[in-house]
């Protein structure tokens, strides 16, 4: 039987988080300019984005099944609220607006998933996980010449 997961979610230092920032704006902005009907493609690539930080943010739980049940239920609902949910009202929201409602989906998603982790493990001592030592800098080294 496998271990339970320390932490559910992983810490990052500020370069990764960058690049995970990055990435998903981008990925972010490539499905809204390229999906039918405006205010409907921002929203599907907010809702991308979201689903795609928190997996990075849960990677700890990429091995659960329940996890990917619950990013599997995550998704669905957003496919639902994208294409079921009228959001003519987000057509004068500028790029803030849209990036708020991003990370409130992302807040909700997040708070949902720490909850089932406590619900199955119990409650963690450590809700994320501290980033590994890499050991001394390079520049910190001891040489004798």
């Amino acid at each position: 039987m496998r271990e339970k997961p320390a932490t559910p979610f992983l810490g990052t230092n500020a370069i990764e988080g960058w690049i995970i920032f990055g990435v998903m704006i981008l990925v972010s902005t490539l499905i809204g300019v390229s999906f039918p009907g405006e205010d409907r493609g921002w929203i599907a690539g907010d809702a991308t984005g979201a689903l795609g930080c928190l997996i990075a943010l849960a990677w700890p739980l990429h091995r659960e099944r329940w996890f990917w049940a619950t990013m599997g239920a995550f998704f669905a609902l957003n496919v639902f609220a994208v294409f079921c949910l009228d959001w003519s009202f987000t057509h004068n929201w500028h790029g803030r607006e849209i990036s708020l409602l991003g990370i409130a989906d992302l807040a909700a998603m997040t708070a949902i998933t720490y909850g089932l982790y406590c619900l199955i493990y119990g409650r963690p001592s450590k809700a994320i996980a501290a980033l590994p030592d890499e050991g001394r800098a390079y520049s910190d080294r001891d040489l004798d010449l």
